[in-house]
């Protein structure tokens, strides 16, 4: 989770620690990747204006809200329990919160700041996807990017690649999504990416790191494919509340979790901080989830994004 991470992504401009950053170096991916191809597969120039309002709304909108509240929520804390917050922000000036708001200071949202951007740039990347014989050379182009110098992770630039292929299969391939894949494929993409994985972890390079970034995507699809051809995943209720849950989790569970290593002093308390702590969490952020969604439909669509 983002919180055994030291500080957000977008603060310390980096690779994220081990072994969180492996997670996110896989989920992460995927997500920038399934994102290009929903916003793509049923995109034309003609809709872009509508597109973008659309986007507004469910990536902008929340984004400033979540931000100025923790920035709040941060501000009080710093104050009330500082012995207990690890993370360092600047509270000097208004503006100094007005960057912080807008930079993603105060949030793990870094990445739907990333998205908005790509949505701004749209009929860009319409033009680089749209004729198949020219993306593989724009692709390319982004990789080598990507390759040559280092960005930081929440850099629009370092997540581009993955971004066009989803645009790439989405204009495409519509319903490549929607039905199984062959199985070989399935195999395969599930069978690369322990390779690549060994590959990065005994010999970093940037090279290997956004290699395991660049076949996230692959396992995930893979794995999902697997197991639902294994079982058929349900589609359960709660989990329209995961953006909710993730946008929420951060602060409680990194407080949670220094109260227990710093106050606790026994010899569960680890296992309590990075285990017990994430399901009170969890449990809690749905409960209040749920609550804002049933009686305050209103905030909580603005802070969903209508999802």
């Amino acid at each position: 989770m983002a919180a055994l991470s030291p500080a957000f992504p977008a603060a310390n401009n980096s690779r994220p620690t081990v072994p969180v950053g492996y997670v996110m170096e896989v989920i992460v991916p995927c997500f920038f990747f399934i994102s290009g191809y929903l916003f793509f597969r049923n995109y034309t120039p003609a809709y872009f204006l509508k597109k973008l309002r659309t986007r507004f709304r469910s990536l902008l909108v929340p984004y400033l809200l979540w931000n100025s509240l923790f920035a709040l929520a941060w501000y009080a804390a710093l104050r009330l329990v500082p012995s207990f917050i690890s993370d360092r922000f600047h509270f000097d000036s208004i503006t100094d919160v007005l960057i912080g708001i807008v930079s993603c200071q105060y949030t793990v949202l870094w990445y739907v700041g990333v998205i908005f951007v790509y949505a701004l740039i749209a009929p860009l990347l319409w033009l680089m996807v749209r004729k198949k014989r020219l993306f593989p050379v724009w692709l390319a182009v982004t990789c080598i990017i990507c390759l040559v110098f280092r960005h930081p992770f929440c850099s629009p630039l370092l997540w581009l690649p993955i971004y066009l292929s989803g645009a790439y299969v989405g204009v495409h391939y519509k319903d490549f999504m929607f039905h199984d894949q062959p199985r070989w494929i399935t195999i395969l993409s599930i069978a690369v990416y322990p390779f690549i994985f060994y590959w990065d972890l005994h010999w970093p390079s940037n090279f290997s790191m956004n290699a395991v970034q660049w076949i996230g995507p692959s396992l995930c699809i893979g794995l999902y494919d697997l197991f639902n051809r294994l079982h058929t995943i349900p589609s359960l209720s709660f989990f329209k509340y995961s953006f909710f849950l993730y946008a929420m989790h951060y602060m409680p569970l990194h407080i949670i979790e220094r109260i227990c290593l710093i106050e606790w002093q026994h010899p569960y308390a680890p296992y309590i901080a990075y285990f017990g702590a994430p399901a009170v969490v969890i449990i809690s952020v749905l409960f209040v989830a749920c609550l804002t969604d049933r009686y305050l439909p209103r905030l909580y669509s603005l802070l969903s994004g209508g999802r």
